[in-house]
């Protein structure tokens, strides 16, 4: 046999192997064929989850107060490179309200958060008492958020540019 024989027999076995297994993959019940042989129905839109939706919000509020605040409001020399909050962020209720947060530098962040009670004196003096109680008194409330709050407090924030 010569090689072009050996090639078409090779190739004509080839197309019968591949016939059988098109045969047989028609016949196997769409639950079991493989993800790649399924046809892929389009997918509908999940609804944004609630964490999805506060991620959305801390990045509108770091790029609103970052564009707000070119220096840093803390120590007023180095530029703002973070948002920083009066109020800590894990007070909820008050952790998008703009009144809160401002532009900080890394290093006034970073020391806020290990002296606590040395920047409560510092924010008293630098944003004045009145803020800074209501500010504290809004973080007490314990408000919780639902869903729908929250995408409210969202789209507000998207139109404050």
């Amino acid at each position: 046999m010569s090689y072009s024989e050996l090639k078409a027999a090779w190739n004509k076995k080839m197309e019968a192997r591949k016939a059988r297994k098109e045969k047989i993959a028609s016949a196997i019940p769409l639950a079991i064929k493989k993800p790649s042989q399924r046809k892929e129905k389009p997918k509908k839109p999940k609804p944004l989850s609630k964490s999805k939706i506060k991620r959305l919000l801390h990045a509108e509020v770091k790029r609103i107060v970052l564009a707000r605040d070119k220096t840093c409001r803390i120590c007023m020399k180095a530029p703002a490179t973070v948002p920083y909050h009066i109020i800590p962020r894990s007070f909820l209720p008050v952790t998008w309200d703009l009144r809160n947060v401002v532009g900080g530098c890394q290093g006034c962040n970073f020391a806020e958060h290990n002296n606590r009670l040395l920047y409560r004196d510092k924010h008293r003096f630098i944003f004045g008492e009145a803020l800074y109680d209501e500010l504290w008194a809004k973080a007490k409330s314990g408000k919780k958020f639902t869903r729908g709050e929250l995408l409210a407090e969202l789209e507000w924030l998207r139109k404050e540019k």
